[in-house]
């Protein structure tokens, strides 16, 4: 007698061949085809040209210049106040320092309102 709810042993050894056997047999190929990649010698020709760079000399009035400057404690001060209030007013850091070190160069300023001022009506 023969159970119709089971399956018969031949069947599941069927089934899982036909099934489950391309799987593996995709996989196991992939393997041995990396495999074969990685024992091929792959040649690299590295094309490149040889510069020679040349030592950069400076010239001692390029030293000189860069010496530190001593500068008055003061006009730094009020250089650095100059910067922080045009900052508040919206300009950038860097686009104040600039402004301040312009207006620096033509005349000496006592009070940071006053250099904010010439900086502001110059640039108007």
């Amino acid at each position: 007698m023969n159970n119709t709810g089971t399956w018969n042993g031949d069947l599941v050894l069927m089934f899982s061949v036909f099934f489950f056997f391309p799987m593996i047999a995709y996989f196991v190929f992939g393997i041995f085809l990396k495999i074969g990649e990685l024992n091929e010698k792959h040649y690299v020709i590295n094309v490149y040209q040889e510069q020679e760079y040349e030592s950069k000399k400076v010239s001692p009035a390029l030293n000189q210049a860069r010496k530190p400057v001593e500068t008055n404690p003061i006009i730094e001060q009020v250089a650095s106040e100059s910067i922080a209030g045009l900052v508040g007013m919206g300009y950038k850091k860097s686009e104040a320092r600039r402004m301040v070190a312009k207006a620096a160069i033509n005349k000496e300023y006592k009070k940071a309102e006053d250099m904010i001022l010439d900086i502001i009506s110059n640039c108007v």
